[in-house]
C-alpha cells in the first residue's frame, strides 16, 4: 500500500478541497466580510465629528471679522460619546475578522485530516482491490488445470468442484472491492472537487497494475 501513496498527489487534492469544498469557500466569505466590516468601522470615526457654518447677515463690511470670514461663521463638533463608542466598534470588528480567520484556519486543518483519511482509505482499497484481482486470476487459472485433469480423468470431483466454489468466491470478492473502490473515490472526489481522472490518476486499467 505504502507503494501506491503519493505525496505530492496528496497535497494537490488538498489544495483543490480548499479552494472547491463549499464550507472552505463560506469561510473565506466569512473573512471578505469581517474585513468589510473593519473597514466600514474605520471610516465611521468621521461621524463623531460635526462640521456646520453659517452666515451672519448682521455683520457690516468695516467689521475686521466680518471681511476675513466674508460673513460666514464655521464651527467643528466633537461627539466624545460617540468618540468612544466608535473606537469599541473598531475593537470588535477587528476581533470578529482574528476569529474568522481562526476558524478558517481550524476548517482548513480538518479539511485537510479528511482528505487524507479518504485518499489513505481509497489507496487501502485499490490495493485490496489489485490483490483480489490476482487471486481471482489465480482460480481462473488453478479451475483451467483441474478441468483439463478432470476430464481426462486424472482428477476427482470433489476436487473440481472446490476449484470452481473457489473461482466464484475470488470472483464475489473481487466486484465488493471494486464497489467499495468506487464509493471511496466517490467520497474522495466530493472533497477535492474534481474527477480523479481529471488529475491523470485515476483510470480503469489503473487497478490491473
Amino acid at each position: 500500500m505504502m507503494n501506491e501513496i503519493s505525496y505530492p498527489l496528496l497535497e494537490r487534492m488538498i489544495n483543490l478541497a480548499k479552494e472547491n469544498y463549499p464550507k472552505a469557500k463560506s469561510f473565506e466569505r466569512q473573512i471578505a466580510i469581517a474585513e468589510t466590516q473593519l473597514k466600514n468601522s474605520k471610516v465611521a470615526w468621521f461621524d463623531v465629528l460635526n462640521f456646520a457654518y453659517m452666515r451672519n447677515q448682521n455683520l457690516s463690511a468695516t467689521n475686521t471679522n466680518a471681511y476675513l470670514l466674508n460673513g460666514y461663521q464655521y464651527g467643528l463638533n466633537l461627539n466624545l460619546g460617540g468618540l468612544l463608542q466608535k473606537g469599541n466598534q473598531v475593537r470588535t470588528s477587528r476581533q470578529h475578522l482574528d476569529i474568522a480567520h481562526l476558524e478558517k484556519k481550524e476548517y482548513d486543518l480538518i479539511l485537510e485530516n479528511t482528505v487524507k483519511e479518504k485518499y489513505f482509505v481509497y489507496t487501502q482499497r485499490l490495493t485490496n482491490l489489485k490483490i483480489r484481482i490476482k487471486a481471482a486470476q489465480d482460480a481462473e487459472n488453478l479451475l483451467q488445470l483441474v478441468t483439463s485433469k478432470f476430464e481426462k480423468g486424472e482428477e476427482t470431483f470433489e476436487n473440481y468442484n472446490s476449484a470452481l466454489s473457489a473461482v466464484n468466491s475470488a470472483n464475489q470478492n473481487r466486484i465488493d472491492m471494486e464497489a467499495q473502490l468506487l464509493i471511496a473515490k466517490a467520497e474522495l472526489e466530493a472533497l477535492i472537487g474534481t474527477k480523479l481522472e481529471e488529475l491523470n490518476y485515476w483510470t480503469s486499467d489503473s487497478i490491473k497494475q
